[in-house]
């Protein structure tokens, strides 16, 4: 449904300040040549930590921006990420960050996998299942994030586009589909149909994990850590919970539902039920067509 094919920008490689390797260079730069004299000012990052742009104040939280264009790289970059993560890459994602210097970025949307990447002949990836024990708390803490960093968003700043990118990544990862169903990332019937489908998707594997962990916990004797994650597991499988049992047909009722300004015009929904036809794998040609003649009568009787 969601493509990532389109212009991907080309990010500079780090660049080397004195011994420091600065994935924002100008930040950096100026944090390199900043005396200890110098004071830094409220709405400048004070290091180069990856946490640098966040700033805790009293219980609460608020980012700043980064300096310069590497404020504008940071948002190029997260878009570029929501977009491979649309289009089902996520593998891609974290080799973009890798390749780019953001190491630790890539350990955070990469570290509760449960198949990793392997490489076939021809230079084809498979994925192989691993177990992965830590993933529930992983999840955990993606969520919380995910609800931290949209907490931060104030429009019409310089960091209200990144920031709404990664609380959307960081929402996927967590599983905290409220948040992206919310986004103005995700307003469209298509983008509306992926958060409904990944969400429902994602309630399916998480309830085996939960299942597999549970027949462990019963053979305990053999499996001395399974105790480990079995509350942290319950509790992602209940925050998906909204999204069990839900069908294909109940998916795009949602998707539709959720986008009614669209709905109100006949054109707009002849090109829905063309879509819902074919991803259902409908190939009536002659209902497709009646679909289309009809509502488009509609719009030229209205």
């Amino acid at each position: 449904l969601i493509s990532s094919h389109g212009y991907m920008k080309e990010f500079p490689k780090p660049k080397q300040i004195g011994q420091i390797y600065g994935h924002w260079p100008e930040t950096t730069k100026r944090l390199f040549e900043l005396s200890s004299r110098d004071s830094i000012g409220y709405n400048s990052v004070g290091s180069i930590d990856p946490d640098g742009p966040i700033v805790k104040e009293l219980g609460t939280i608020r980012v700043v921006p980064l300096d310069g264009a590497d404020q504008i790289d940071e948002k190029d970059l997260m878009k570029q990420i929501w977009r491979l993560f649309k289009a089902g890459k996520r593998g891609e994602a974290v080799r973009l960050c890798s390749e780019h210097g953001f190491h630790w970025r890539a350990v955070s949307i990469g570290g509760g996998e449960v198949r990793k990447e392997s490489l076939k002949c021809f230079g084809v990836f498979k994925y192989e299942p691993f177990s992965n024990p830590n993933r529930s708390n992983w999840r955990n803490c993606c969520r919380k994030l995910a609800h931290d960093l949209r907490s931060c968003i104030v429009q019409g700043t310089d960091t209200a586009e990144a920031l709404e990118h990664e609380s959307n990544i960081y929402a996927s990862l967590g599983g905290a589909y409220k948040i992206m169903m919310e986004s103005d990332l995700n307003k469209t019937w298509e983008e509306q149909l992926w958060c409904w489908a990944s969400a429902a998707i994602d309630y399916l594997e998480e309830s085996e994990i939960l299942s597999h962990r549970e027949r462990q916990f019963e053979d305990s004797v053999y499996h001395p850590n399974v105790l480990s994650d079995r509350s942290e597991r319950g509790a992602t499988v209940d925050s998906l919970r909204p999204f069990a049992g839900i069908s294909i047909e109940q998916i795009f009722e949602k998707a539709e539902i959720s986008n009614l300004s669209a709905d109100e015009m006949p054109h707009v929904r002849a090109l829905r039920k063309v879509q819902r036809n074919v991803i259902l794998g409908c190939s009536d040609r002659d209902f497709i067509a009646k679909t289309i003649v009809e509502d488009f009568h509609a719009v030229v009787e209205g």
